[in-house]
């Protein structure tokens, strides 16, 4: 899989600038229990996050570990650990679960990933600002 790039696309509610939303993709572009990478645009750099579905919601994080602030994969899509159903961090080897983010084993076992505001809509994946 390649990594999703943001469509730059903003929606606003009506009357409320303050509600961007910015198109990630489709949910159905997201395998079932399994992670995809994100592009946004974060003022003049991009930011990845990682995107985890279960079932009909996304959970989503930024793809930086708490451990030493890196990135946790090497190679777009990539997070999961190959045997267990949790989010790996390549560089020591942190395992997060899916859920809620959570280190449950390695160097920084009881810190989180940062959690990052996502919402659906009609089938579509959105980073929200506002949530």
């Amino acid at each position: 899989m390649q990594a999703i790039s943001c469509c730059f696309e903003i929606f606003r509610e009506e009357g409320d600038m303050q509600d961007e939303k910015y198109y990630l993709c489709n949910l159905d572009d997201i395998e079932e229990g399994r992670t995809r990478r994100a592009i946004f645009p974060d003022g003049n750099a991009q930011h990845t996050m990682i995107l985890v579905r279960e079932g009909e919601s996304v959970h989503g994080f930024d793809n930086l570990c708490p451990h030493y602030n890196l990135p946790l994969d090497f190679n777009g899509d990539d997070f999961m650990h190959p045997e267990r159903n949790l989010i790996r961090c390549k560089n020591h080897q942190a395992l997060f679960r899916m859920s809620d983010g959570v280190c449950i084993e390695g160097p920084c076992v009881g810190k989180r990933l940062k959690l990052v505001a996502i919402e659906i809509v009609d089938r579509k994946v959105y980073f929200s600002e506002a949530l």
